[in-house]
């Protein structure tokens, strides 16, 4: 991703906020803000507001032009009315490839709610199933619509621009070699669909003779992800009744953000299961990855259901720390049981919702709820 960071960089001027597009014919288009760059808050990308806390855009935004991470200090959320917020966190569903643009999305995590009003609102999220229409809107065209093309359209004229190919690509317009590159990151693509706006992808360039006159825009279709947008977004969400009380002894927080592995258990019902070679991977910010063997599962004789924690017990201490949660059972299928190969499997990783469920449980104390 280096290069095509560096690529950018050669080839577009900075826009400040002052001539950058605020997008105020749609309520949810937001602008990325870099606070310590000069000149002074810089225009870094755009966005879109999902709900009160949240914000999808590219997750290439989150690096600078030399490829380097950003710290999420260094950058600020503006609306369309004037309000700005912090970003505290971030999401993706699969890990950002920095060297094919790989899952270039990420969801955005506001230090506070976000104040609706008549200019301000969020979109609304698909059905996974809905047919993509061949119009698109996007802040990029200010007002115009352009038509979707094929996939392996997409591919070729991203491997033409930056000479790799990403997944999910989806691009709009029509694409000319001659033309200029007009950075338009983390704009969201829309379409209507039943009187309602929806987002269906993120933009991640435009091309055209100017900025004012862009005539292609190249993006990742949103669709694999949204079922993960929508229970990242239910897990943050206020509103949520919690079903049942329990004290959760202790959570599992690692300071340093490196992948490690370690066996766990199961706690099912009332009691913990110690099923044996059940291998959990943490990445800070990912799914829990678990593997499992159908055969030992087998011969436990026990089994499992969504919502199962699973626990580790770390060197030195008697009790058990919550790292993840089973979101679906344990699969495997009757020929599964005799083979000696594993399986993985996807879990929550509880390490992401730490500060909901802080917050859930402190203000629920204060306020002897």
């Amino acid at each position: 991703m280096k290069s095509f960071l560096l690529w950018i960089s050669a080839v577009f001027n900075v826009v400040l906020i002052a001539s950058a597009d605020l997008g105020t014919d749609w309520k949810w288009h937001v602008q990325l803000v870099h606070i310590q760059q000069a000149p002074a808050q810089t225009f870094q990308c755009s966005g879109t507001l999902l709900n009160k806390l949240f914000v999808a855009t590219a997750a290439h935004c989150l690096y600078n032009l030399n490829g380097d991470r950003l710290n999420k200090s260094q950058l600020i959320i503006l609306l369309v009315d004037g309000q700005h917020r912090s970003i505290i966190r971030t999401f993706q569903p699969d890990p950002f490839d920095v060297e094919w643009l790989n899952n270039d999305f990420v969801l955005l995590l506001l230090d506070r709610e976000v104040n609706f009003n008549e200019l301000v609102a969020p979109i609304s999220i698909p059905d996974p199933r809905m047919v993509l229409p061949q119009d698109v809107h996007t802040p990029v065209l200010n007002g115009s619509t352009f038509s979707t093309n094929d996939e392996a359209t997409c591919l070729t004229n991203a491997k033409t621009l930056f000479g790799m190919m990403y997944a999910d690509a989806v691009c709009l317009g029509q694409f000319e070699k001659t033309h200029k590159y007009h950075r338009s990151a983390g704009s969201g693509l829309y379409v209507e669909h039943n009187s309602s706006w929806h987002l269906v992808g993120i933009a991640m360039y435009a091309t055209g003779p100017s900025e004012a006159h862009i005539t292609y825009i190249g993006g990742v279709l949103l669709e694999r992800h949204l079922t993960w947008t929508r229970r990242v977004l239910a897990h943050y969400s206020e509103s949520i009744p919690l079903s049942e009380i329990r004290i959760i002894g202790c959570l599992y927080s690692r300071v340093t953000p490196k992948p490690f592995a370690y066996v766990t258990r199961i706690a099912h019902t009332d009691w913990y299961v110690g099923l044996e070679r059940i291998h959990v991977q943490y990445r800070i910010d990912e799914p829990l990855k678990v593997q499992y063997y159908c055969r030992n599962y087998l011969s436990e004789g026990r089994f499992t259901s969504p919502g199962d924690p699973l626990v580790v017990q770390e060197d030195g201490e008697e009790f058990f720390r919550v790292v993840g949660v089973l979101d679906a059972e344990l699969d495997c299928q009757p020929l599964e049981y005799s083979s000696q190969q594993p399986k993985t499997a996807e879990a929550i990783n509880v390490e992401q919702y730490l500060p909901w469920i802080e917050d859930v449980v402190w203000r629920s104390n204060k306020s002897g709820e």
